[in-house]
């Protein structure tokens, strides 16, 4: 094993969050203090659901989960 990395592994990540949301299941994804590289391709994986989130302001984070939580 060892080779799951790039863009293999983003792309197969993308398909089962598909598969998933495909199934009816509610993706909620968080990218804490990543990288803008790393946005990107978390963005490219996750799609409209992906947020990044700053862990020094928490704001942004409650009314994203509470969003989230009032479409349930």
């Amino acid at each position: 094993g060892g080779d799951y990395h790039g863009t293999y592994a983003h792309n197969h990540t993308k398909a089962m969050v598909n598969k998933m949301r495909d199934n009816g299941i509610k993706i909620l994804s968080y990218m804490i203090d990543g990288s803008e590289r790393s946005l990107e391709n978390f963005t490219k994986m996750y799609g409209k659901d992906a947020q990044n989130v700053n862990v020094s302001k928490l704001t942004p984070l409650a009314k994203s989960l509470n969003k989230m939580f009032a479409t349930i």
